[in-house]
């Protein structure tokens, strides 16, 4: 029997931003799944985008480069409104 070997990464800034990336959009899809607060989700989810996309970018990895940076630009205006009448 052979067991699967686990590469233990060394943390870097690309390894915190994955796991903070991470935990802000399953926070965003869990506030979105209960229905609380569409102002939360649209924050969580545009921080999360925003360390997937520097994620993407340190590891050269065009795919999650489109994917991130399109859900950016979808983000952006709801982000800009909510800040606009926020602030």
């Amino acid at each position: 029997m052979t067991l699967l070997k686990t590469t233990k990464q060394s943390p870097d800034y690309s390894w915190y931003a994955k796991w903070c990336g991470s935990i802000c959009i399953l926070l965003a899809i869990g506030v979105r799944g209960a229905g609380l607060s569409v102002d939360a989700d649209i924050l969580l989810s545009m921080l999360g985008t925003i360390c997937w996309t520097y994620v993407a970018i340190s590891w050269k990895d065009r795919a999650m480069m489109m994917m991130n940076i399109a859900a950016f630009i979808f983000l952006l205006p709801k982000t800009v409104q909510l800040f606009t009448i926020l602030f």
